[in-house]
């Protein structure tokens, strides 16, 4: 395939192959995000490049691990390696201020050169979490459902909070969709908040592209089943440490901070503790 495009959290990524030897693919939860690809909001062009161990510009940000951000020439050049594989990177990512067109260059000699898929984990995620910071939304940490009624319901929390253990116990319910364990973007479309499935699941392997009007918020605790409200200050802060913001993009933080702050202000959001059995479900019957 020499294009392949992804929609995700309502955004669509099209992907195009330069080389004739690239040929473009995906696989496991990517695959129910594919789309036809008639119109995209992130062009990008793909090709082999034989890449090198040099600066990629100014320096925006290391993450310490698989990726490192530059500036050159006004674009944002994201730089992805493996101690596994060797110094180079494997692959640089090249984008327009405004995220509407990129460039992604893979170094030919790690590749075998079977179908790939060229934003592979994380760069698909790193896109789509600077995407979403400059049209009103972010990517949070959490579990998503959707219950029989078609309400949202989002479960934030750090790793072990909880989250694909409350997720589980959706699993099988009449009418229920679990739209991921562990990922889920919320956005602004039109005047609706919205949340989005993604991907990137945890060890629930949930993973759907559906969404749904966003109607309630809850903070993740292990104990005794009980909720309770969360004044709308102190929901931002919690939001904001659930959140995936772009900190460099002084911009896009702001808009994030701004965004999560309208969430909190028209979504009821609680602290929600809970025992890893059936009973918890109670505490949403009973509302």
């Amino acid at each position: 395939m020499d294009e392949l495009s992804l929609q995700i959290a309502g955004a669509t990524l099209r992907m195009r192959s330069l080389s004739p030897e690239l040929n473009l693919a995906v696989a496991g939860p990517l695959a129910g995000f594919v789309t036809d690809g008639k119109s995209a909001d992130v062009e990008l062009d793909c090709r082999w490049d034989e890449l090198a161990d040099e600066p990629g510009g100014e320096p925006v940000f290391d993450s310490q691990g698989a990726w490192a951000l530059f500036r050159r020439d006004g674009r944002s050049v994201f730089q992805l390696r493996t101690a596994a594989l060797g110094a180079v990177p494997y692959t640089v990512a090249s984008l327009t201020p405004d995220l509407s067109r990129g460039e992604v260059r893979l170094h030919r000699p790690y590749f075998s050169g079977a179908p790939l898929y060229p934003l592979a984990y994380p760069l698909d995620e790193l896109l789509l979490s600077r995407w979403l910071a400059r049209n009103q939304g972010v990517e949070v940490h959490a579990s998503g459902v959707v219950d029989a009624r078609g309400s949202g319901h989002v479960f934030l929390g750090a790793s072990g909070a909880g989250k694909t253990t409350l997720a589980s116990l959706w699993l099988g319910r009449p009418g229920v969709r679990v739209l991921s364990d562990d990922r889920i973007a919320l956005r602004k479309v039109g005047s609706s908040l919205m949340m989005y499935g993604t991907p990137w699941h945890g060890t629930g392997a949930c993973a759907t592209p559906a969404s749904a009007p966003l109607e309630h918020l809850y903070f993740l605790h292990k104990g005794a089943n009980r909720r309770l409200p969360v004044r709308r200050s102190l929901a931002v802060a919690r939001l904001f440490a659930c959140s995936f913001p772009p900190l460099e993009d002084a911009q896009g933080l702001e808009e994030v901070l701004g965004f999560l702050d309208e969430v909190a202000g028209r979504v009821p959001c609680e602290e929600l503790w809970f025992t890893p059995d059936a009973s918890a479900l109670e505490l949403f019957e009973a509302r």
